[in-house]
């Protein structure tokens, strides 16, 4: 039947039986926090926060991260039509991404994609090499 003691697998079976409510309100209450947190699955309502403290810690730091964010964008927008090469975007998904469920194929396939990860690609070369130089490397790369 049941043996007493913390811990026991009867006694938690017996917790079951005996209090079925408890257990669904712990139950629904587990998977309401996970959804919340950040770490939760997809789009979730704690990211937000989190976010918006990051980037109120990086203005701080960098209060002319705006201006720089258009001036990449718009050198971007000049030479984004060069096509990527291959070891490029596998450099972004292994390195950046780290996404081990995205091929290479994958990401031809979908334009929206592709531009994401050349864009993620220059950024990382902008941050290694400064933008001029990240714009004449990634050029040089993708003639």
């Amino acid at each position: 039947m049941y043996i007493p003691g913390f811990g026991s697998c009867s006694a938690i079976l017996h917790l079951i039986a005996k209090h079925p409510k408890v257990i669904l309100g712990l139950g629904l209450l587990t998977i309401a926090s996970y959804l919340v947190s950040p770490l939760g699955p997809g789009t979730h309502y704690g990211a937000d926060g989190v976010i918006q403290q990051q980037e109120q810690k990086i203005a701080k730091v960098m209060p002319d991260i705006d201006a720089r964010e258009i001036d990449i964008a718009v050198q971007f927008a000049t030479i984004e039509k060069q096509s990527i090469h291959d070891s490029s975007i596998q450099y972004v998904l292994d390195h950046i991404c780290e996404c081990k469920d995205i091929r290479i194929v994958d990401v031809r396939k979908s334009p929206r994609m592709l531009h994401d990860v050349s864009y993620l690609y220059f950024l990382d070369l902008c941050h290694a090499y400064g933008l001029e130089r990240a714009k004449a490397l990634y050029s040089q790369e993708h003639k």
